[in-house]
């Protein structure tokens, strides 16, 4: 406008040259290029290892983290090892900048960018991937100290992370990646989209549960950044929609975020736009429910974590109420009342139990009944839990099973018994007379309750 006074329309690109063109400049100079690149990788590998000690506890993430198949045979490197659970996130860090040619739209430019930049980062992750869920190999930690788990790894979730802003990286997934059809989707996105979602997923597990979804969803949900995804599943969770095929995300999703962060992060004042991202779902008990499995620390829980996850919502609501309803039953009538609950056509379940009695006794019915229901419904999941009358938790007992379903004539005829099918029978198998109790916990005669 004057000497000294430029008008700036769009305040973005301003950060963004601030930020980038020191790269150019030190490029420019051939004694000290080698170690730019070098201090730039290392930087990038810090940062990302930073955030994720933001979410994971420094205690659970691990920096250059060797992967030997003995003392003398080195498999791979991992840039950012992050654990919890029987879970896993590897990051592998390139700093690889978009060359002008492919920030104007040259494919033939685009493709060798991806390729440097997602791709060989991609392969890499891979290899990580199939090392560290491999029992027999041995993690090595930078100190040279040797790097023990809590549990096996069963699942491992791939960053290919980027220094630089890097436009429509996630469409370009869909379009440039090679992959074999039974590999995992890499997450590829910048080290700008990564801080957000380390700042709005700070529990591990919901961290760890985004990434899932992500990877399983990816031929699903297509969308061109991955803050539209974060913010859909923020706004309303990433999940398929019964008889629909794939969904396509706009772009108005990621503008919540955007009236969100900043605010979030003191930059502006508070307006109505900050209160649209996420949903206004709440159910607290099934929170305490979530939050008191993963204080278990037991192996595998993990997975009946994520498994929690999928029911948030009016699957949630259902199973605390009648959880409530069958607990106070209970405490009535001093008998024992079960439920089972059926999701996704069949494929999984939940069965609850509550006692009036002693947590052994729950140990010893909770599991075959589970077992039993899980059997007969041809489920490939299955949650159970079980309460004792008056405890102030919310289950005092609890097991999760994912093995496949498959024919089992001892669990057929474990499931005639424990779910009272054939000739009335009860959880010991031992047969019910006509003017006994009914096993239901009615209070009625068999013969006048379920014996009908």
């Amino acid at each position: 406008l004057r000497e000294n006074l430029y008008f700036l329309p769009v305040g973005f690109n301003l950060t963004r040259s601030i930020y980038e063109s020191p790269f150019y400049w030190m490029s420019g100079d051939e004694a000290y290029k080698d170690s730019a690149f070098t201090h730039r990788g290392e930087a990038t590998e810090e940062i990302a290892y930073e955030m994720l000690a933001s979410v994971f506890g420094k205690d659970n993430v691990h920096r250059d983290v060797k992967v030997l198949k003995n003392k003398k045979e080195r498999i791979t490197d991992i840039d950012v090892l992050a654990t919890a659970g029987n879970k896993a996130v590897i990051v592998k860090a390139k700093s690889k900048k978009l060359t002008e040619l492919s920030r104007r739209g040259s494919e033939e430019n685009l493709k060798a960018d991806f390729s440097e930049a997602v791709q060989k980062a991609y392969d890499q992750g891979l290899i990580c991937r199939a090392s560290i869920i491999d029992k027999n190999n041995t993690l090595v930690m930078s100190d040279g100290k040797e790097l023990h788990l809590n549990e096996f790894v069963n699942d491992a979730y791939i960053i290919c992370l980027t220094t630089d802003h890097y436009p429509a990286v996630t469409h370009q997934v869909d379009v440039y990646l090679k992959k074999m059809t039974e590999d995992p989707y890499p997450l590829a996105m910048s080290i700008f989209d990564f801080d957000i979602l380390a700042f709005y997923l700070k529990d591990p597990f919901e961290f760890l549960y985004y990434l899932r979804q992500r990877v399983n969803l990816s031929d699903y949900y297509k969308a061109s950044s991955e803050i539209t995804l974060l913010a859909c599943h923020l706004r309303q969770k990433l999940f398929p929609r019964p008889e629909v095929d794939r969904e396509a995300l706009d772009e108005s999703f990621a503008q919540l975020i955007d009236a969100n962060f900043p605010v979030m992060k003191g930059h502006h004042p508070k307006t109505a736009a900050v209160e649209k991202l996420h949903h206004k779902w709440k159910n607290e008990k099934f929170q305490q429910l979530v939050n008191q499995i993963k204080t278990t620390g037991q192996p595998g829980f993990t997975d009946a974590i994520f498994y929690l996850y999928d029911l948030a919502g009016a699957g949630a609501d259902d199973l605390i109420n009648q959880m409530e309803k069958t607990k106070i039953k209970t405490i009535s009538d001093g008998q024992q009342h079960d439920f089972s609950m059926i999701f996704e056509k069949g494929r999984s379940g939940v069965t609850f139990l509550s006692l009036a009695d002693s947590p052994e006794k729950m140990e010893r019915i909770l599991l075959p009944l589970a077992v039993a229901r899980k059997h007969k419904t041809k489920a490939d999941e299955w949650l159970a839990l079980g309460s004792v009358a008056g405890s102030p938790n919310i289950v005092d007992a609890a097991a999760f099973n994912k093995q496949p379903w498959k024919e089992d004539n001892e669990l057929e005829e474990l499931a005639k018994i424990a779910l009272k099918q054939g000739k009335p029978m009860n959880l010991k198998g031992e047969k019910i007379g006509r003017n006994e109790k009914c096993f239901c916990g009615s209070g009625k005669k068999f013969k006048k309750c379920c014996g009908k």
